[in-house]
């Protein structure tokens, strides 16, 4: 009687069974987990972009603006001080505010059809007396 252990007993592996693997080396242009293989001749090695001709080719941006012309403190307080004089003296302008374009573009402006009579008017289109 014959004992059996794990150690001793080999099992005969049925090499009828296995499928036949080439090994990717001998296989001329292998699929493996990472992908195809890139052929030789269309390496192209990394070039660093300390060298001379790619060193050439970066140009740094523009960050700063550029100068402006020189306007002394009195010409840019008098603009300032001029734009809000008319800011005061001009009545704001509501022509383009939503409530006048809408009815415009869809033609509700004026309507035959309705008894009375409905008009759009712009602050522009409008004589205040109080203005006067």
């Amino acid at each position: 009687m014959e004992l059996l252990s794990g150690r001793n007993h080999k099992r005969d592996i049925p090499w009828e069974k296995v499928p036949f693997v080439p090994r990717p080396g001998l296989v001329p242009d292998p699929v493996t987990a990472f992908g195809k293989r890139k052929p030789e001749n269309a390496k192209t090695a990394k070039v660093s972009i300390l060298h001379p001709s790619e060193r050439a080719k970066i140009r740094p941006k523009i960050l700063i603006q550029p100068p402006q012309p020189y306007v002394s403190a009195r010409d840019h307080t008098r603009e300032s001080v001029l734009r809000d004089v008319r800011k005061i003296e001009e009545p704001p302008s509501y022509s383009d505010s939503i409530d006048v374009i809408l009815p415009r573009v869809h033609k509700v402006a004026e309507q035959p059809n309705l008894p009375y009579k409905k008009r759009i008017i712009r602050n522009s289109d409008l004589t205040l007396p109080f203005y006067v």
